[in-house]
Parts: structure tokens; sequence; C-alpha cells
């Protein structure tokens, strides 16, 4: 496995107090964070310690601030971890916004070990969720919340994630699902499925042009489709509101 790009699609199903949705093409990179320096050999398209177009920055994840992350990440998960990849957005000419980004830990044996979740939120919050069940290429979490993100959705929700990766001959598959529940029914679910790219400046190129500006994109969104729920009257919750709902959230 090294590193890639995941393209495909998002969607959010809204089931309740009332139905919306939607859904956007969306494309993540998924880098082995043993080999970072290796992302500057295609700048100026992507870079790690330069400014490129697609530039990842260590400072826009407060985890990875932590010194030796793979002991850090065996101490809270309590498994064997000897590689780490990492599925997340960008910055795109300076810019990023990630909802969530996974870590997906291996053990020696190339063997799915652990996953751990970076949720995120428009105040540049995060929160990481842990603990998930390993079985085989599939992992899952239920958990409570306890993290503003969405204003529509309160706080002491639970969240269940599943995530799965399939290896094909010449491609690899990803399926990420979030669920919002409350009182055993859903409220929210939201998925990303995509299939892997190779890193090339060939399709590099392609990204610019097909999803240009995407990080201002989902942040546009972000606050179009939450005025169009404000608009339908769904209650709103302030984030000043609950802040003993609101722990262990980590700060930039």
């Amino acid at each position: 496995m090294k590193s890639q790009i995941f393209i495909g699609k998002v969607h959010h199903i809204r089931t309740r107090p009332i139905k919306y949705s939607l859904s956007l093409k969306h494309f993540m990179f998924f880098l082995d964070l043993d080999d970072l320096n290796s992302l500057d050999k295609f700048f100026p398209l992507l870079s790690y310690k330069r400014k490129g177009i697609f530039n990842f920055n260590k400072k826009d994840h407060y985890i990875l601030n932590k010194d030796k992350l793979k002991d850090h990440f065996k101490e809270i998960t309590k498994k064997d971890i000897n590689k780490i990849y990492f599925l997340t957005n960008l910055r795109i000419f300076g810019y990023v916004f990630n909802p969530i980004s996974v870590f997906f830990c291996f053990d020696k044996f190339d063997k799915l070990s652990s996953i751990i979740y970076e949720v995120g939120n428009t105040f540049k919050e995060q929160k990481i969720f842990h603990h998930s069940i390993i079985k085989g290429n599939t992992a899952s979490l239920k958990t409570k919340k306890l993290f503003y993100v969405s204003p529509f959705i309160p706080l002491d929700t639970i969240f269940n994630f599943f995530s799965q990766m399939n290896n094909k001959e010449k491609e690899e598959e990803i399926f990420l699902k979030v669920d919002s529940i409350q009182d055993d029914s859903k409220i929210l679910t939201a998925t990303f499925r995509a299939k892997s790219k190779e890193i090339t400046r060939k399709n590099l190129i392609s990204l610019i042009f097909s999803f240009p500006l995407q990080t201002l994109k989902v942040m546009f969104l972000i606050h179009w489709h939450a005025f169009i729920l404000w608009f339908k009257k769904l209650k709103y919750i302030k984030k000043n509101e609950n802040k003993d709902k609101q722990t262990e959230v980590l700060y930039g």
C-alpha cells in the first residue's frame, strides 16, 4: 500500500425532524505518514515542506503535534501499530477544511489493527474518536458525540462510525459512514464512497480542473445548506449553549 488519491461521492441524508439530502463529488488524499517527504517530488502540484497547490500541513491536525505518534496511538487504542495512513483533505491554494479525517493503522502483518477518526467543525476545533471494533477490513464504533458539529443536531447524540477498505487488483475502494442517532433513531447519515487513483502529475492536474477550489466549495455548501435548514425552521443550537456537553475538544 502507498499514498494515493480517493475520488468518489459524499452523500448526506437527513431523516428527521425534516427530510433533506445532498450529494457532491469529492476527493481525499490517503497519505503514508512515514513517507510525507515524498510528496515534494510532485512540487509545485503537491507538497509537504513547501507551499504547493495541494499542501499537507501538520498544523492542520492538532493530534499530529504529538511526539511519537505511533506510540501515542498504541497507548490510546491498545493495539499494535506498525504503519499509519491518513485519509484527509489537503490545503488547496493555502485553504483547507476537514469535516472528518481518518487514521488507518496497520500492524506488522499489514492487517488493519485500529481506526481513529478526527472530526472537525467550522470553529477550527477537532475531536478524536477511537476504540473501533475491527473485523477483517471493516471497523465500527458507536460513541457519544459530545462535540459541536452541526448546529441542528444535539450534542448528546450518538455517532455510529463504519469504515471499510477493499483491495482489488488495480485499485482500492473505501467506504465511510457516520450515522447521527438520537433516541435509537437516525437523524443524519453521511457517507463517502470512493476508488483509488495513483498520485501522478497527470492525476493532480486533473483534480485541479475537475474539483476547482474544493475546500472553499465545501465550506460554502455547509453554510448554504445550514441556511436552508434554518429557513425550514429546524431548531438552531448555539455553540455557547450546553458547554458541559462539549468534552475532549482539541484546540489549535
